[in-house]
């Protein structure tokens, strides 16, 4: 399978998300491999977003909940699908709901390339106490299009995962990530979705570890990650791992600069 790097376009709007964006991760863990990081927090403020905006090029959303934390910070979680005939590298989650009678919309960045057809779990966090408890909470999503370019995912990863039950609806899944893949990868991203007996989505654990650097082709890592609200028993479980491929154009010719 051909990958290339990360487009500059690409980079520059992850870039720009990551300062507005957060996903809620688990606390960082040490590991014994050389090199290598458990999932660290991202930034966790949603962004107000204009909601002319939410639609131009819409993607089907399914199975979302939202629910509030002891905490009271509101999550959502679901499916988006990918409707339409190529891959999308970024698409956008435009979440709605009304605060004292206005009308608020949050944006949140789902960096989950997408090929044809292919429908990807997502988490999202508004760590804003002021919303209600009767809160109705709506999620819409979009292809990203200030992104054109075909998906540049890296996916070539074995993962070794145990679920461990913490409480009546909460889960940990914990294991290890090895590149099994023949280029190094950064920036890696874990997802897993979780599944009644009805194949219905009943949560969402991810994970991201970001301060990972390069994960070199046979090298792995370890991480956690925890569903903090189930709606059901668990009967399965996927697991999606994705990363960037790293720019080694771009560290070469920083070596040669610096004259190595």
């Amino acid at each position: 399978m051909k990958h290339k790097s990360q487009s500059p376009l690409k980079r520059i709007a992850i870039a720009l998300a990551a300062m507005v964006f957060l996903a809620a991760c688990s606390e960082p863990a040490q590991t014994p491999q050389p090199q290598t990081l458990s999932p660290v927090p991202e930034a966790s403020t949603l962004a107000s977003f204009n909601e002319s905006d939410c639609g131009s090029s819409p993607l089907p959303v399914q199975t979302q909940q939202a629910y509030q934390d002891a905490d009271g910070f509101w999550w959502v979680f679901g499916q988006v699908q990918n409707s339409t005939y190529q891959d999308v590298s970024l698409a956008r989650l435009c979440i709605k709901y009304e605060q004292n009678g206005v009308p608020q919309v949050r944006e949140w960045l789902l960096d989950t390339s997408m090929q044809s057809g292919e429908l990807v779990p997502f988490r999202a966090v508004l760590q804003d106490k002021s919303i209600p408890a009767d809160a109705h909470i709506i999620v819409t999503a979009q292809v990203d299009e200030r992104v054109s370019d075909l998906a540049t995912s890296y996916r070539e990863f074995s993962s070794e995962i145990t679920p461990t039950p913490q409480n009546a609806d909460k889960m940990q899944f914990s294991g290890t990530i090895r590149n099994i893949g023949q280029q190094a990868a950064g920036d890696i991203r874990i997802v897993v979705a979780i599944y009644d007996d009805a194949n219905q989505l009943i949560g969402v654990a991810n994970g991201r570890i970001s301060s990972l650097g390069a994960l070199n082709p046979g090298e792995e890592t370890i991480f956690t990650a925890n569903a903090s609200k189930l709606f059901g028993n668990m009967a399965s479980y996927k697991v999606l791992v994705e990363g960037d491929l790293m720019d080694t154009d771009f560290d070469d010719a920083e070596d040669a600069s610096n004259g190595k």
